[in-house]
């Protein structure tokens, strides 16, 4: 199902004129000694002078099986972040949380 999300975030991110790749990496982990393996998914846009903008999922941490949405975080040239929304669920919320990080970026 992750996949599947990530997928349609990616076109609907393309679909408004921003080109985007969702990375995998595959992890395995221990949670209350059990061993736990799962592909992990990002977008990652790489701005003009060490400036990032990351999209990830967030989880409830007090159970890790419920997603509660995107995290939009942009990060200037310092490594220092300068904005993160998360806990948004709707495609059209993170695409205009893109557009305001690059634009936020630009302006800087």
């Amino acid at each position: 199902m992750g996949d599947q999300r990530w997928a349609r975030l990616r076109d609907s991110l393309t679909a408004s004129g921003i080109e985007t790749k969702v990375d995998e990496r595959a992890y395995s982990e221990a949670v209350r000694g059990r061993v736990q393996h799962g592909v992990s998914r990002s977008i990652t846009l790489r701005l003009g002078g060490g400036a990032l903008v990351e999209v990830n999922d967030t989880w409830w941490r007090k159970n890790p099986d419920v997603w509660t949405g995107w995290s939009v975080t942009l990060s200037g040239t310092d490594s220092i972040v300068r904005t993160r929304r998360s806990g948004m669920k709707r495609r059209s919320e993170v695409v205009v949380a893109v557009t305001a990080a690059l634009n936020a970026q630009a302006v800087a």
